[in-house]
C-alpha cells in the first residue's frame, strides 16, 4: 500500500472491512486512518465488502476529475485482484 501512496502522493491509502464492531484496516500507508469511507475524501466499494479509502491533502483540480465519485471501473476491477492475492 506504501508504493501506491508514495507513486500518487496520497496522504493516506487503506483497505477497510466492515466487522461486527465496525471497519478494520486491512492494509493502509500513511497517516491519519480514516475510521469509515464517510471520513475519507475518496472512498470507493470493492467485491468483497472492503472499501478503498484516499486522502490527500495536495489535490488538484485535474486529480479530483481523474477520482470524481468513486475511481473508474477498470481502475476498481484491478484494486479487486490485488486485493484477492
Amino acid at each position: 500500500m506504501d508504493v501506491v501512496r508514495r507513486t500518487f502522493d496520497l496522504d493516506t491509502i487503506a483497505l477497510l472491512r466492515r466487522t461486527e464492531a465496525g471497519r478494520q484496516a486491512q492494509a493502509a500507508a500513511g497517516a491519519p486512518l480514516p475510521a469509515t469511507p464517510d471520513e475519507a475524501p475518496f472512498s470507493a466499494e470493492l467485491s468483497d465488502g472492503c472499501v478503498l479509502v484516499m486522502a490527500v491533502d495536495r489535490l488538484t483540480a485535474r486529480d479530483a476529475q481523474l477520482l470524481g465519485p468513486s475511481p473508474p471501473s477498470c481502475a476498481s476491477t484491478q484494486l479487486d485482484r490485488l486485493h484477492r492475492q
